[in-house]
């Protein structure tokens, strides 16, 4: 299993706005593509952040449904300037586990 592990640094002031489009638009779009959002929300400790843990079976899984996400119709007809225009920076940790079910909450 992959766990793709996202931390977004959010320009000043949009985390409510990022987590609610997150929870209303970008976990039911992930859904219909099949990715698995283990976990998401509001890093603790620092305002501007936020963190979203996704898995798949393998990386060659995670290529075909992250192209498919990214070029679709949803994504390329105005969410995707929604969401980048809250983001100032993003690192991206990929890493090989047995399971995540142990961070799920």
């Amino acid at each position: 299993m992959i766990l793709e592990i996202r931390v977004y640094q959010l320009h000043p002031g949009v985390r409510p706005a990022f987590h609610q489009l997150f929870e209303d638009e970008i976990r039911p779009l992930s859904a219909r593509y099949d990715i698995d959002v283990v976990r998401a929300g509001p890093s603790v400790g620092d305002e501007d952040s936020y963190t979203l843990i996704r898995s798949f079976v393998s990386l060659e899984a995670r290529d075909k449904q992250k192209d498919a996400f990214y070029g679709g119709p949803e994504w390329l007809g105005g969410l995707e300037e929604r969401v980048m225009g809250m983001i100032a920076a993003y690192q991206t940790a990929v890493i090989v586990v047995d399971s995540a079910d142990d961070l799920r909450g």
